[in-house]
């Protein structure tokens, strides 16, 4: 009874301001315990406990305060809906560095380092959170439930990670294994000796150079193309329908598969045409002295993580998705048709939110470790595929059974061309998994002598250059399967193949003159009722 008292009066519009600031700064207070007490544990030793006065009370009771701040902000944004962005992203990294005696310049430093580190970790645990808070709480229990949730969020908060080690959190990914040359930086002079990180954008070699790499470029180039008419199509709709799921999703997969292709190009464009150099940190190396040095390791982040890396992933979860869509469609309760766009362009983000934040390398690492990071994704690159093949083979079995109809026609051609496109994948993402295991952890393969080893290696060195040509040519050959193979794709195709065929002979349909026919049906009815009429009188 004095319990639901004080429960009452703690959540009472009149209190609650001072109920959500004492629960937040405690909370916050109590996270940086956790953290001490674990930084004393590993400090000490395993086996050892550690003493009550390595507390560093001082910074508890500075992080605590910071509750004094962020309890009522908390309190009155949830009350009228203010942004929160001033606060998450710059107010406590700032106000914290400021309480531990930092000047001003050093916080605003603090504050560049750590920015993106901290948005990220900030995309990955607030936009699940503030879904359950808004959808599923009443409004007097939100601040409590976001303290709690900061409890954990805290944790990680207070742990000081060096900028050095935050710098090193990457290791031999996608990426790399696909643009890593070897001795291409190292230029030889006139009397034969050589000279690392020559200039190499020579007009006189730039030619060569993109005559040789013509192939590549005109292939990614293609592939933008096909897959912007796939999005095209699959985008179209009749009047007065609904899109099917299955279009929205393989929209998004054309819209992943263009990203991946300018990434694919223009790292091409930079790295084998315009500098011929052997990976983008030579490429950053090689630009240090220029007038925008600072823009290269920005554009190293966009383009060799992001958009190779990344999307590279995102294409195999949208992959997924599509599986996961054909298998769904095969129960009479599930509807094929997006009734919601909103709900749709929502889940179209998830492969993109789960690639680039949830399963990035650097956000798993600077939440665990960097053997768990990439572990995880390892896991993440072989797994997707392996799940889509089960949807899709449990989907094309059950089609199979079912008697031929127009729509299990084009449901079959759909799972049949999905299939097609999971085995491929399924080749190319267990050889870049061997491949990056063993560049990561050292993994090898050994057949108990020097001669079978020799041609395992052989055949392994074949087998993962192989893969390198599958996934560079994978935004191409998956629009081309769906435009050749699925149904509705190959019936739109051939539509527009014979429009453009009209067009090029410029042998246009005849036009009906409606009003002609018109007329000729009311002169013709007019007969008729004359006939009529004189029928009647004879009779």
């Amino acid at each position: 009874m004095v319990f639901k008292k004080i429960y009452n009066l703690a959540f009472s519009s009149k209190w609650l301001l001072l109920t959500n600031t004492i629960s937040c700064t405690s909370l916050l207070g109590l996270a940086d315990s956790f953290v001490q007490r674990i930084d004393n544990k590993v400090k000490n030793g395993h086996n050892k406990t550690p003493k009550m006065d390595s507390q560093n009370w001082f910074r508890t009771a500075r992080v605590a305060s910071m509750g004094l701040a962020l309890g009522p902000m908390n309190h009155f944004w949830y009350k009228w809906l203010d942004s929160r962005v001033f606060d998450r992203l710059i107010y406590r990294m700032i106000g914290i560095a400021l309480l531990e005696g930092k000047s001003v310049r050093e916080s605003l430093e603090e504050y560049r380092r750590k920015f993106f580190h901290v948005l990220t970790l900030d995309f990955c645990v607030w936009p699940p959170t503030q879904a359950f808070n808004f959808w599923l709480l009443p409004p007097q229990f939100r601040v409590l439930y976001v303290s709690i949730i900061q409890l954990v969020y805290n944790c990680f908060m207070t742990c000081n990670m060096p900028s050095s080690q935050i710098e090193q959190l990457r290791h031999f990914w996608v990426a790399d294994a696909l643009f890593h040359r070897h001795n291409r930086s190292v230029k030889y002079v006139e009397d034969g000796n050589f000279l690392v990180l020559a200039e190499t954008a020579e007009w006189a070699d730039l030619w060569p150079r993109l005559i040789s790499n013509l192939g590549f470029i005109l292939l990614f180039i293609f592939s933008i193309l096909f897959n912007f008419a796939l999005l095209l199509i699959s985008l179209s709709k009749s009047k007065q329908t609904y899109l099917k799921k299955v279009q929205c999703l393989i929209a998004n997969l054309a819209f992943c598969n263009i990203i991946f292709s300018s990434g694919l190009l223009i790292y091409t464009f930079l790295i084998d045409v315009y500098y011929d150099v052997d990976s983008f940190e030579i490429l950053v190396e090689l630009n240090s002295e220029v007038r925008l040095a600072k823009v290269w390791p920005l554009a190293k982040q966009v383009i060799h993580y992001e958009m190779v890396d990344n999307f590279a992933l995102a294409q195999t979860i949208i992959l997924l998705m599509i599986s996961v869509d054909r298998y769904c469609s095969l129960f009479p309760n599930y509807s094929p048709f997006t009734r919601k766009p909103c709900a749709m362009a929502v889940l179209s983000l998830v492969p993109y939110l789960l690639a680039m934040l949830l399963l990035d390398t650097q956000v798993l690492a600077a939440a665990l470790d960097v053997t768990a990071a990439v572990s995880i994704r390892l896991v993440a690159l072989i797994a997707p595929p392996l799940l889509a093949l089960v949807f899709t083979v449990c989907s094309v079995i059950r089609l199979v059974q079912k008697a031929p109809t127009t729509y299990r026609n084009y449901d079959l051609s759909c799972s049949l061309t999905l299939l097609l496109i999971l085995l491929v994948q399924l080749v190319e993402k267990f050889s870049f998994f061997l491949e990056l295991l063993s560049e990561n952890f050292h993994f090898e393969i050994t057949m108990g002598n020097a001669e079978d080893n020799r041609v395992l290696h052989r055949i392994l060195h074949i087998y993962f250059v192989s893969s390198h040509y599958l996934l560079l040519l994978s935004p191409l050959y998956i629009v081309v399967f769906i435009l050749a193979f699925a149904g509705y794709y190959r019936s739109r195709m051939i539509k527009t193949g014979e429009k453009l065929a009209e067009w090029l002979r410029c042998k246009r349909r005849p036009k009906l003159d409606y009003s002609t026919e018109t007329m000729r049906s009311i002169i013709a009815e007019q007969s008729r009722a004359r006939q009529m009429r004189a029928y009647s009188v004879h009779s």
